[in-house]
């Protein structure tokens, strides 16, 4: 792969999937998997990340549709919303994660995103966590390695990138690595560019998310933590694909929302207004 694909995790439409934050009020038009395929590809998305606690159960015949409605893009399968492996506390969610394997690359999946724990188990003692998750990952890596998968493991706020590098460390797996999420960074102290930079050779694909950093929110992943179209928030998007690319990172640069700031409302509308930014933004890169 010798450039970027551009895409969209279908997070960025939590609301229209019935998910809505303290933060957020209810949106009327409720939207189905279908629905947000045709957005991404109006908004001419070369790969999906698909958040599997929108799509209901797998089924052989829920995978055969989910590939024709892909229609050329590629997809990713984000387990874990949430809480993900609960710091490798919770026994059942390891056996749903180790299931969904096979089922990721019966859909066409290279890669399979999840996550330990959210900004709830951030506060826990992270040494302990590391040596819980250790033996659940470095199992889930072997299952995905025998499927020809990678994994790649979310800075969800609930680590610090030094410690996520430490858990990727201890594992020791050649198919695991990090999905990168600017906003989370952001959310537990990490300055976003340097968290590029400590991750880029272990990143395997990227959450774009833009913020209004809020004062009182700092030092406190729980806060709000408001999202802005890309390009119009705080942070330094260029130099961090920049500091991507300059690494070797050719994968998929994904738009993300969380919560939206109060001067958005419209999810799809910052979406495209996201996807034109990144198309500008990647051909003026070196």
């Amino acid at each position: 792969m010798d450039r970027f694909t551009l895409g969209i995790d279908s997070f960025a439409y939590h609301r229209h999937f019935g998910e809505v934050t303290r933060w957020e009020t209810p949106v009327e038009a409720h939207w189905t998997t279908a629905d947000f395929l045709a957005r991404a590809r109006h908004h001419r998305a070369e790969v999906v990340s698909l958040q599997t606690c929108y799509l209901g159960a797998l089924t052989t015949a829920r995978l055969a549709e989910l590939r024709a409605a892909l229609d050329g893009m590629q997809p990713i399968l984000a387990w874990g919303h949430p809480d993900g492996l609960q710091g490798g506390t919770n026994a059942q969610a390891a056996a749903d994660l180790l299931a969904l394997l096979p089922v990721a690359r019966a859909l066409g999946c290279e890669i399979v995103r999840f996550v330990a724990g959210n900004h709830f188990t951030f506060t826990q003692d992270v040494d302990e966590r590391i040596r819980r998750l250790t033996p659940i990952v470095r199992q889930a890596a072997a299952l995905a390695a025998g499927h020809g998968l990678t994994l790649a493991v979310e800075n969800h706020a609930d680590f610090v990138m030094r410690d996520l590098l430490r858990l990727i460390e201890q594992v020791d797996a050649p198919n695991l690595g990090i999905c990168l999420d600017t906003g989370n960074a952001i959310r537990v102290g990490d300055d976003p560019l340097e968290a590029a930079r400590l991750a880029a050779p272990l990143v395997r694909m990227v959450h774009l998310k833009d913020m209004r950093v809020q004062t009182t929110s700092i030092g406190d992943p729980t806060k709000w933590w408001p999202c802005a179209p890309l390009g119009q928030g705080d942070f330094d998007l260029p130099a961090i694909i920049a500091c991507l690319g300059a690494a070797g990172y050719r994968g998929s640069l994904l738009v993300e929302l969380a919560p939206l700031h109060t001067d958005w409302t419209d999810e799809d509308a910052v979406v495209g207004e996201s996807m034109t930014y990144l198309r500008r933004v990647i051909a003026e890169q070196p």
